[in-house]
């Protein structure tokens, strides 16, 4: 993408939206909040379950086994260095300190996946790196990986390092909870958001269901904490994904024809 087409999305990010989200802004927080009705509903009716099942398994006799004897083997200290995030062509990070050969017996498990994303990286393979993370049902490891590079320096580079699925993914996890790492997500997601080509419709579609389940996490964010420092920079970006969301409805009701005499 050329800074001219990043100059003309920001614009209509800046511009188009404030003007018309106004207007939309009423018969659309109804709609998010009948989706947030709908997720709590859905939310109460699994911990029920949950509750019943654990009473179901409570009743039950449990059934003890014969302890055996454990053997505790001497801890050894693991020396883990935290490499600096740094971002090249190929956005590789600082290279991880080897460790003593003296501490080889045994690894954490999650030391081990820390250094299998940043090899990956190491190695020029960044779309590899984040499928790896994001496959692994870890926050904390993708999290891990998005410190250690720069967004802006990531999705800088032309074309994309990141496939498409990859970056909706990553939008997904990175929303699931806006309490923490917010200044990081923000601008993940910031970026991420200008990345999709919205000329695919298989891309329009599912990154319309990504965008909105991301303006019900941003909604409710600002709604519950509008005094925090975030809560600004989060309505801009709601306001920025929904102008995606407004983009997108407009393309499918738009014929194929006419986009490509348009063009």
């Amino acid at each position: 993408m050329t800074s001219k087409i990043r100059e003309t999305i920001q614009s209509i990010v800046r511009d188009e939206i404030a003007d018309n989200l106004r207007e939309q802004l009423a018969t659309q927080k109804n709609e998010i909040n009948t989706l947030i009705i709908q997720h709590l509903r859905q939310y109460q009716q699994q911990q029920l379950q949950q509750q019943q099942q654990q009473q179901q398994q409570q009743q039950q006799p449990a059934v003890v086994p014969k302890p055996q004897p454990t053997v505790v083997p001497k801890p050894q200290p693991v020396v883990v260095p935290k490499p600096q995030p740094t971002v090249s062509q190929r956005t590789t990070p600082l290279p991880t300190a080897t460790a003593s050969s003296a501490l080889s017996n045994k690894i954490p498990t999650v030391d081990i996946k820390q250094q299998t994303a940043l090899k990956f990286v190491q190695s020029g393979q960044v779309n590899q790196a984040f499928e790896y993370v994001l496959s692994a049902s870890d926050l904390n490891l993708v999290i891990y990986l998005c410190e250690n590079i720069r967004p802006t320096e990531l999705f800088s580079i032309q074309p994309c390092q990141l496939q498409i699925p990859v970056i909706l993914s990553l939008i997904q996890q990175l929303a699931a909870d806006l309490t923490t790492h917010q200044e990081l997500k923000y601008s993940y997601l910031y970026e991420a958001l200008i990345c999709p080509d919205l000329s695919h419709p298989s891309v329009r579609d599912y990154l319309y269901n990504v965008l909105i389940d991301l303006n019900k996490k941003l909604y409710t964010y600002v709604q519950t904490n509008p005094t925090t420092t975030m809560a600004k920079r989060f309505q801009l970006l709601y306001m920025a994904s929904q102008g995606l969301v407004q983009k997108i409805l407009q393309q499918r009701a738009t014929p194929i024809n006419q986009i490509s005499s348009s063009k």
